[in-house]
């Protein structure tokens, strides 16, 4: 995407479905882009796995949000495997989410997936290495006698969580004008048809963190967790699971 363009959404991987053995390159150049979705976008009760790399590039434009796993529509959550790679030059973004928006980043035995944020120049507001614990389109209503149910593995207990590796370096020219987190972002909202307590303990970090600052400004404060809900029932949410490390180095 370059110059006078202007797009709504960029979606790597599927809008109904799934993906797999991906490797999929998204420039931006100039131009505006909305939405960017680094894995799949949920449909329906659609299952919508996404597995291989993707690889986000932002070198100027105007960009909003950065979802990197992919973002949940109605009961369907998309989960990713693989690598993501997001770099950031120029431009100037919103949020990068490493796990998307009512996504989830997964690992298996043989495959541990890896969320890798690298900003050396450009402006960006915050950088999550999870997700978002909800999103607008999740809703398990389907007609006036009927629910969705969600998957077993896409519970809201996993929305925009992060199992695996994640790094984000921050260097260059790069400006941060908010915050940098290790872990995800909590949602306090509500899912139409779904009354359990999933979206008290989701946007987590269950792996390894590595944030690393060697230039650029850093305007907010940079937190070893993530940005969590000031209610009560909410003191699991963006948290870093139990045996995760989470390292911070300022050079």
């Amino acid at each position: 995407v370059g110059g006078n363009a202007i797009v709504s959404t960029i979606v790597a991987g599927s809008a109904s479905g799934g993906i797999e053995n991906a490797n999929v390159n998204i420039n931006i150049e100039g131009g505006t882009v909305t939405t960017v979705i680094g894995g799949n976008q949920g449909f329906t009760a659609v299952k919508s796995p996404y597995s291989g790399t993707t690889k986000i590039e932002v070198s100027g434009g105007t960009v909003g949000d950065i979802y990197g796993a992919g973002t949940g529509r109605n009961a369907s959550i998309p989960t990713y495997l693989g690598n993501l790679d997001i770099k950031v030059s120029g431009g100037k973004i919103k949020n990068i989410y490493g796990a998307g928006s009512a996504a989830f980043v997964k690992s298996e035995e043989d495959t541990m997936s890896s969320v890798r944020i690298s900003a050396q120049g450009g402006t960006i507001g915050n950088i999550y290495a999870a997700g978002k614990g909800n999103e607008n389109g999740v809703s398990l209503y389907k007609d006036e006698s009927t629910n969705y149910t969600f998957a077993e593995e896409t519970t809201p207990e996993k929305f925009g969580s992060l199992t695996g590796s994640a790094s984000i370096t921050v260097g260059g020219s790069a400006i941060v004008e908010e915050n940098i987190y290790a872990s995800g972002s909590g949602d306090s909202g509500t899912i139409t048809g779904y009354d359990g307590d999933g979206l008290k303990s989701n946007a987590y970090l269950k792996g390894t963190a590595e944030i690393t600052v060697n230039g650029g400004t850093i305007n907010g404060s940079i937190y070893g967790g993530g940005k969590g809900i000031a209610q009560s029932g909410y003191e699991e949410c963006a948290r870093v699971d139990t045996g995760s490390t989470v390292k911070i180095a300022i050079a």
